[in-house]
């Protein structure tokens, strides 16, 4: 347009562009595409990592069929991201921001850029119980809500409908909504998807109020941030644990003598070489009370000798053999490795 007295200087400026986002997408069978119009979380996150104006990092540094895998559950719910970075920040920032969209976290592990998805799992990675963790390094701590306590969030994006800042309020059930929360969620345009995710902040900060601190040798180092760890511990009663002294067919020998309650139906969990579990078996009480006896053989070659670490158990009924918690941090202390998680409920996956 020629600048004229019909011009003004204002409105010379008022130039808007609808453009669409391009970038090379990442397949393990075919490797790298030619640069295609993408609206995927994944990509995004790729391209900050891999481009001159972002992080640099060769494909060996990035967890790709992470990626690839995510972007698999992120069309499939209908996450994108729409966002325009137009000020400097770090790199890491950057893929916070991103990645908040999709409720991931990026983190790096072994020299590789990673990135795990806030979502359900039922399968815990390690067990941990009174013979792994550290005599008392395990504490609790509970974060009490307050009258200052928000329970519902508010959260502010840029509606690809009306091109304006629009807000989104989310709460659980039986929330009186009196204290709310406000945040941005940049990138995200879609109301639904934003919905989605206020009513997921809501949950997590409602049911996501437990936190526990313990200290295990090098096998914390097993589980990653993200991961799912199952924890047996008397003294929050949270099942009782030792190790299998011996084995008779499907009668085991335990270290620690274990309490049947009547009516209930008991279990025993065992931890395999890899700190995996294995099970859990249901079990009746044997003549002692340290046997008790399998109710189908396992699948794992039960070590009981003294060459090696015996096998791990933990017992208890059925939802009380264990807790599982979710990882947040883990530390390598020399020998040690300090490890943080927030104890899971399953109310915080609603959508």
């Amino acid at each position: 347009m020629r600048a004229t007295d019909n011009l003004s200087q204002r409105s010379s400026r008022m130039v808007n562009c609808i453009v669409t986002r391009k970038l090379p997408t990442w397949s393990p069978t075919s490797g790298w595409s030619s640069p295609v119009a993408t609206r995927s979380v994944a990509w995004v996150l790729a391209d900050i990592l891999r481009a001159s104006y972002g992080a640099g990092l060769a494909d060996k540094s990035i967890d790709l069929q992470a990626l690839y895998n995510l972007d698999q559950t992120w069309n499939s719910r209908g996450d994108t991201f729409n966002g325009v970075f137009d000020s400097k920040l770090t790199v890491y920032e950057a893929l916070s921001r991103t990645a908040r969209v999709g409720r991931a976290i990026p983190f790096i592990q072994g020299g590789i850029v990673r990135f795990v998805r806030d979502e359900p799992k039922n399968i815990p990675v390690a067990l941990f119980g009174p013979r792994n963790i550290v005599k008392n390094s395990l504490s609790i701590q509970y974060v009490m809500p307050s009258e200052d306590t928000a329970d519902s969030v508010c959260v502010q994006y840029f509606s690809e409908k009306t091109w304006k800042t629009s807000e989104v309020v989310g709460s659980f059930e039986g929330s009186s909504s009196d204290k709310t929360a406000t945040v941005e969620l940049f990138g995200c345009t879609n109301k639904e998807q934003t919905l989605r995710e206020v009513t997921y902040m809501a949950l997590a900060n409602r049911y996501r109020r437990r936190i526990v601190n313990f200290t295990t040798e090098l096998e914390g180092l097993v589980p990653s941030y993200g991961d799912l760890i199952a924890i047996t511990h008397d003294m929050a009663k949270w099942g009782q644990g030792g190790e299998v002294t011996e084995q008779n067919g499907l009668t085991l020998s335990l270290s620690e003598p274990v309490k049947f309650e009547e009516g209930q139906t008991h279990y025993l969990a065992l931890r395999k070489k890899n700190g995996s579990l294995s099970g859990p078996y249901v079990v009746t009480a044997g003549s002692l009370p340290t046997e008790v006896i399998l109710s189908e053989e396992p699948d794992i070659d039960i070590l009981t000798g003294t060459d090696t670490e015996r096998t791990h158990f933990a017992f208890g009924t059925a939802d009380k053999w264990s807790v599982l918690a979710r990882v947040t941090g883990i530390h390598p202390r020399s020998t040690k490795v300090e490890i943080t998680a927030v104890i899971e409920d399953s109310r915080v996956h609603q959508n």
